[in-house]
């Protein structure tokens, strides 16, 4: 659903001793209308960095404001902003559900370093939502009824949250230890993030929010995969055409005879391209 839909739909669903929650990510949202934003809701703010190593990381990182009621005009301005990063809807007061998600941000590695996590991602948090066995899990997600984030189409959808399997550990401890297997896939492919760096210089990836960018490659280097190219750089190059033109430019053409070309016979997907124009 999109944004105007799911205030709605949250707003009658939720009980009447829960709240609805705005998170997104100051950095993201520009100055001016920060400024204006903190003026008017400063009393239903908290920030996510309460640590005191990220206290000179507040201004850009993330917050969460409670949602007044429908005419709440605020998550709308932070959606056009490219900011909002999540929908909550808790029993939890804000002050309590600000400091519970404040130990998602920094994160135990499988060598048992302390890491900065952008938690709140869609990325991030579609793996860590299915990880009810990890040390912190039920500390992290206690009390949240309803967590919703935006794909890569821009409509809502919401977590699929488990009771936590160890919950002694979380008794005493909050920090959440990500095990290998997790830590692979939250540290990211070295082919989406190498490709992740040459796109968000380009303009195009501009058109969407930093939030489902990375995403946005995943697709892309499976749309490569599904059109039968095994080379990495095939694959990247692929890819990159997909993201700067969408289906239109994958579909051309061009492209269609140049796949035809590396299928057939031992060439890349540049020099059949090239061989196109």
């Amino acid at each position: 659903m999109i944004l105007s839909e799911l205030l709605i739909v949250s707003h009658m669903a939720k009980e009447a001793t829960a709240s609805s929650y705005a998170l997104f990510e100051a950095g993201l949202v520009e100055n001016k209308v920060l400024r204006e934003i903190c003026a008017s809701a400063s009393d239903r703010m908290r920030s996510l960095f309460i640590h005191p190593q990220l206290e000179s990381l507040v201004s850009v990182g993330p917050w969460l404001i409670k949602i007044t009621d429908l005419n709440d005009t605020i998550p709308d301005v932070l959606d056009k902003q490219g900011a909002l990063r999540g929908i909550i809807i808790s029993s939890l007061a804000l002050p309590q559900l600000a400091e519970q998600l404040s130990w998602g941000c920094i994160v135990k590695s499988p060598d048992d370093k302390g890491l900065l996590l952008r938690f709140y991602t869609p990325y991030v948090l579609q793996h860590l939502s299915q990880r009810n066995d990890l040390n912190g899990y039920s500390a992290l997600f206690n009390g949240i009824d309803k967590w919703f984030v935006p794909n890569m189409d821009q409509q809502w959808w919401p977590l699929s949250l488990t009771p936590a399997l160890n919950t002694e550990y979380d008794k005493t401890h909050k920090t959440i230890e990500l095990d290998q297997a997790l830590w692979e896939l939250l540290n990211g492919d070295t082919d989406v993030s190498a490709l992740l760096r040459i796109w968000i210089q380009q303009p195009q990836s501009k058109h969407f929010p930093a939030c489902i960018q990375r995403a946005m490659v995943h697709k892309a280097l499976n749309k490569a995969q599904q059109a039968g190219l095994s080379r990495p750089i095939d694959k990247k190059i692929y890819a990159l055409h997909y993201l700067s033109g969408g289906n239109k430019e994958i579909q051309s053409s061009d492209m269609t005879r140049a796949l035809e070309k590396v299928t057939a016979g031992n060439i890349t997907l540049t020099e059949a391209l090239l061989q196109e124009t």
